[in-house]
């Protein structure tokens, strides 16, 4: 038996009945749910502010704040219309600067600058320098204000703007007021600290996150590391080559 007879004998058995019109509606609108199933999503709105946002902060007490290059803006409308925050003075005036918003209260705003730290507590209406702690810097590098209790904040500190192997973990219990050195760092000489995240827990406030150091004789990479008691240890809990952290969210 040649192909073609094997062919038609294996079909022989088959009954090929014609689609009623009602079976082609229905696969039709099979498709059409389908199509609609992979193109439905959240839907997203563009509030603006129009440049690129490092960093949304979004305080229980209304306002919404975002972080963007060396400005501030808020936005009292859910992000309908922002308006520049003004900031402590800062040279030049695009230098890299820390930001903080008290996640409970909108109106206790942390901003640093060449000489330390300054703190608003009328939204940025007028600002007021603190008295960082000796010993660990007044660079700032990183500020953490916990959403526990907003009386607990964190400093993360370097000796110089860059090329530091100082620095320190301030703490602070009284909202930034007074601080007090949790732990100082000293890498030697021919090793440089460099920080990229700085961030506490959103219920313990003794425990800090952070993604930097100084890595001298040591693998490229830089873990994410955990502090559970207010920054004096730390430990890593990822490892080096899974790439860098850029935050953190939940807890």
């Amino acid at each position: 038996m040649n192909t073609s007879a094997r062919a038609r004998s294996g079909l022989q058995g088959i009954v090929v009945r014609p689609l009623t019109l009602a079976a082609v509606i229905s696969l039709l609108l099979l498709m059409a749910m389908a199509d609609a199933v992979r193109a439905d999503g959240p839907d997203w709105e563009l509030l603006g502010p129009g440049d690129q946002v490092s960093k949304l902060y979004t305080p229980a007490s209304g306002a919404f704040f975002a972080q963007s290059g060396p400005m501030l803006l808020r936005s009292d409308d859910a992000g309908e219309s922002w308006r520049p925050v003004t900031l402590p003075q800062i040279d030049p005036p695009n230098a890299r600067r820390q930001i903080a918003v008290d996640p409970t209260d909108h109106q206790i705003i942390f901003a640093s600058d060449r000489s330390g730290l300054q703190r608003s507590i009328d939204g940025g209406e007028t600002w007021t320098r603190v008295a960082l702690a000796d010993g660990g810097g007044k660079s700032v590098q990183g500020i953490a204000v916990s959403p526990a209790d907003h009386a607990r904040v964190y400093a993360l500190t370097l000796g110089a703007e860059s090329m530091s192997d100082v620095g320190g973990i301030l703490r602070s219990d009284d909202g930034g007021t007074t601080w007090t050195l949790a732990r100082s760092m000293s890498s030697g000489p021919g090793c440089a600290y460099v920080f990229h995240l700085f961030q506490i827990h959103p219920t313990d406030l003794d425990r800090l996150f952070r993604v930097g150091g100084c890595y001298r004789g040591q693998p490229l990479g830089e873990p994410l590391e955990q502090s559970k008691d207010g920054g004096l240890t730390w430990s890593s809990t990822t490892p080096r080559d899974m790439g860098r952290v850029e935050g953190l969210v939940g807890g």
